[in-house]
């Protein structure tokens, strides 16, 4: 894992957002740069979904600056996925899969979530990953029909783990994140005008689908379902690839702004 321990990560007590902080300071910070947060008062996921944040859970904004063309940088969403997979997996939780586009789940319960956007700096484009992590299982008041059920750390490591620490659990992800960025940069540079959004990561993003070859429902921006059929990969640009049920068995790919899966 790369060693970002020379990179401060901020820890603030309650913001409306570590995106909205991580934003604001992008243009005078190095990549790797961090922030935290004790809460959140006004957290969102994916889609302007709003994200409950309440004291006890882990609210990190790491800033990227990988220096790829813009065209690539769609890839970054999902290469900050494998990242914060492979940090949780280093930390003893295993089975931590990605179900597309932004979510992390352990077994078949939601963990986290990840909340990526784009931004420029006098250096040129950047990216702020925000990752919120349950450290216990939510209780959600009249959860989706459609939702997963919610898992936390408590439940999934040892009472004595280290990563039970906010801290810790803090540096864990913000190394993973920022290094896998950096592993994904080096490697569309050297692959030049042939690279693609996730470069070699692709196989990796692949093994780490949750729900592949299960029944989806593809829900869109609205939260309303659209289609539903068979996920059966991903493409170089990281769209989701689905045989759908709809008598043609036609497979289409789907791209990550526009909609998300949810297993039926």
């Amino acid at each position: 894992m790369a060693d970002y321990s020379g990179v401060p990560i901020e820890h603030l007590g309650e913001v409306s957002s570590t995106n909205d902080v991580a934003r604001e300071r992008a243009a005078s910070v190095p990549h790797g740069w961090a922030v935290r947060a004790d809460v959140q008062t006004a957290g969102r996921g994916q889609r302007g979904h709003g994200w409950t944040s309440p004291a006890g859970g882990l609210y990190l904004s790491v800033v990227l600056k990988p220096g790829v063309p813009q065209h690539l940088m769609t890839g970054v969403p999902l290469v900050c996925g494998i990242g914060a997979a492979r940090a949780l997996e280093g930390l003893g939780i295993t089975d931590v899969k990605i179900k597309w586009p932004n979510d992390l789940v352990a077994g078949a319960a939601k963990l986290g979530g990840m909340l990526t956007e784009a931004g420029w700096s006098p250096e040129g484009v950047y990216a702020v990953c925000g990752i919120g992590v349950n450290m216990t299982s939510p209780q959600v008041k009249d959860p989706s029909p459609r939702a997963l059920p919610a898992t936390g750390l408590e439940t999934l490591l040892a009472g004595d783990a280290p990563a039970r620490d906010l801290g810790v659990l803090a540096d864990a992800l913000r190394a993973g994140i920022a290094g896998t960025v950096e592993e994904w940069a080096a490697d569309v540079k050297r692959a030049g005008t042939a690279a693609t959004p996730l470069g070699r990561l692709g196989s990796e993003l692949y093994d780490r689908m949750a729900f592949m070859g299960s029944y989806v429902g593809l829900i869109d921006r609205s939260g309303n379902a659209y289609a539903a059929g068979t996920l059966t990969g991903i493409d170089l640009w990281g769209r989701a690839l689905v045989r759908l049920d709809d008598g043609t068995g036609e497979e289409r790919a789907f791209d990550p702004a526009q909609v998300s899966i949810r297993p039926l």
